[in-house]
């Protein structure tokens, strides 16, 4: 299943596309011990570095054609991409390196692309789960947007305001009572507490706050309660929301 989210680095907004099962998909990822690298120069990148929908779509059926080349016979695993800086980066995991050159410079040469390309070892995938996998936010984010468009397929209004429940968890209650104070002092309200059995985490508590569904909305209140939770080794679970008409 292939996802996407966006951070900043070094001053630079990445768009990061990932393929989370990867590991999953194969019986040992020792048998893809090289990583591959395609950095492709962007034709007409926007001022932020990203690519315009245009070019997006060019480049990610460009994507498509690499993988199902290198992947033939089992010889490549696309695991995710990068598009920063007027570049978008893609990156495969080899067998061995040997031919795989050919076959992009094949396709992206047809494409009037340049490129520039580097195979090096990495065993263990790093830099697939150290540079592309989502971090608890990112993952959080994700399945926010998911939320969302689901919402809005639904013929939701998601810039109009409504309440929405968050959900916090905790190993023992005492954290939960001291959490509950705490919001207490930010002016947050609890909408009661509840249990749940078999699970690490038992003790939860339901936070109300009234806000829309836009993506930075939802991502900046989920981060918030994150960090706040976190200070009470809580456990930030998700929200829920009903469409906006059915508050009235």
């Amino acid at each position: 299943m292939r996802e996407f989210y966006t951070q900043v680095e070094d001053s630079s907004l990445v768009k990061i596309e990932v393929e989370l099962e990867a590991e999953d998909n194969i019986m040992d990822k020792a048998i893809y011990p090289w990583l591959y690298t395609v950095f492709i120069k962007l034709k007409s990148p926007l001022p932020n570095g990203l690519a315009d929908e245009d070019e997006e779509d060019f480049l990610s059926e460009c994507k498509d054609r690499l993988a199902i080349k290198l992947e033939e016979k089992e010889k490549a695993i696309y695991v995710g991409s990068k598009t920063r800086d007027g570049w978008y980066e893609l990156y495969f995991y080899l067998e061995e390196p040997k031919g795989v050159e050919n076959k992009t410079k094949d396709l992206l040469s047809a494409f009037g692309y340049k490129y520039e390309s580097n195979s090096v070892k990495d065993k263990k995938w790093n830099i697939y789960e150290v540079s592309l996998c989502p971090n608890l936010k990112q993952t959080h984010h994700i399945q926010s947007r998911q939320i969302i468009e689901e919402m809005a397929e639904e013929g939701d209004d998601i810039s109009k305001p409504r309440e929405v429940e968050h959900y916090i968890l905790f190993e023992i209650a005492s954290l939960r009572e001291k959490f509950e104070e705490v919001l207490v002092e930010k002016a947050l309200t609890s909408k009661g507490d509840f249990e749940r059995e078999d699970e690490e985490y038992i003790y939860g508590v339901a936070v109300a706050i009234t806000h829309n569904l836009e993506e930075q909305t939802i991502n900046e209140t989920t981060d918030m309660l994150m960090d706040l939770s976190k200070e009470y080794h809580g456990h930030y679970e998700g929200w829920s929301a009903s469409l906006a008409d059915e508050q009235i």
